[in-house]
């Protein structure tokens, strides 16, 4: 799954967090919440689907100053959120097929995740997606880009 970094409009509509140090010294973040897909993701066809990847940036609340998160371990969840269809639901559906996490060996703010979509029916939509993602691993310094 391959997704260019920063080319999405999607944006959080809500979000949770909990951040807690794990007994071996690693920082671990759970994070959920809805994502309204901006634009929102729609079929093509009554009788094809319109398949394809998007992503949503999820901030990492409570930071030290100057620092990221290395991530090193992740358990991403995807769901469908919200669905619309205008008109005859002619072999409508909806799926969010697979997920994961774009993890970087770089000190990251927020955590990237991606996923495939499939959508069926010409006036279907996905409109909203609703998430949780654990991530775990270690504090660095963020890098000072000039």
């Amino acid at each position: 799954m391959t997704v260019p970094p920063s080319t999405h409009g999607n944006h959080l509509s809500s979000d949770h967090w909990v951040h807690i140090q794990d007994l071996a010294g690693q920082e671990v973040f759970i994070l959920s919440g809805t994502v309204i897909l901006d634009p929102p993701l729609v079929g093509t066809s009554a009788t094809r689907w319109n398949r394809g990847a998007t992503a949503f940036d999820i901030p990492l609340y409570g930071l030290p100053a100057g620092q990221g998160l290395v991530i090193e371990q992740w358990a991403p969840t995807v769901l469908l959120g919200s669905i619309q269809n205008d008109g005859v639901s002619n072999n409508a559906g909806w799926a969010v097929d697979d997920f994961n996490v774009y993890a970087s060996s770089q000190p990251v703010t927020a955590v990237e995740a991606q996923f495939n979509y499939a959508v069926g029916d010409g006036d279907g939509y996905l409109m909203r997606v609703s998430y949780s993602v654990t991530v775990v691993g270690h504090y660095a310094p963020v890098p000072v880009i000039q």
